[in-house]
């Protein structure tokens, strides 16, 4: 089986916390919150409102969504679950590694991928990601390592993004790993394979 590639000279970290806040005052990001990206459509089978209500409340930590779906739906579910300030929707765009490096981690509850793209240009970006173990996931989350692999609904991906949010050292640690855990995919090798 030959996986998915990333392009490592597109999906890379944003290098500094200066480059950083320069894409996200570019992008209309909030500066100085926790930040966790979700990247797709199809957001009901992706599980976006488990990741809603995951998100709930959380002072400093707002939840990026970039793609394309049901927006009103979702402002309405974020209303009633109290998660409307929390939530930035960014649509769809032609530039998705610059949210990549804007953000602090990937939120990826989907429950069904063949093989997910955006978590390795999430880990190329040198994103920790919190996903649920389905096919891709599993093969290149390391669970504690460069991000977590967590049961099914809102309560452990909210438990993972606050261990996140609150040790800027774990996070740093497991943005490294996760730059080192996407070089296996990258497009040299996959074309070789």
């Amino acid at each position: 089986v030959i996986p998915n590639g990333v392009d490592h000279a597109v999906f890379r970290p944003a290098g500094d916390a200066a480059t950083r806040r320069v894409l996200r005052t570019q992008l209309g990001l909030p500066a100085d919150e926790f930040l966790a990206l979700f990247v797709g459509g199809d957001w009901e089978r992706k599980g976006v409102r488990d990741a809603i209500v995951a998100v709930a409340g959380l002072a400093d930590l707002r939840f990026v969504i970039l793609g394309s779906g049901d927006r009103e739906a979702m402002r309405a579910y974020a209303a009633r679950v109290g998660a409307s300030r929390q939530l930035i929707f960014a649509g769809p765009t032609r530039t998705p590694q610059d949210y990549y490096a804007a953000c602090d981690a990937f939120l990826f509850p989907s429950r069904y991928e063949a093989f997910s793209l955006v978590t390795l240009e999430a880990a190329a970006s040198g994103l920790p990601i919190v996903a649920h173990a389905i096919n891709g996931t599993e093969e290149l989350v390391r669970d504690g390592e460069n991000g977590w692999l967590v049961p099914f609904g809102p309560d452990a991906l909210r438990a993972k993004l606050l261990l996140l949010r609150d040790d800027a050292a774990r996070r740093a640690r497991m943005s490294a790993a996760a730059v080192v855990s996407s070089q296996r995919y990258g497009w040299d090798r996959i074309a070789e394979e």
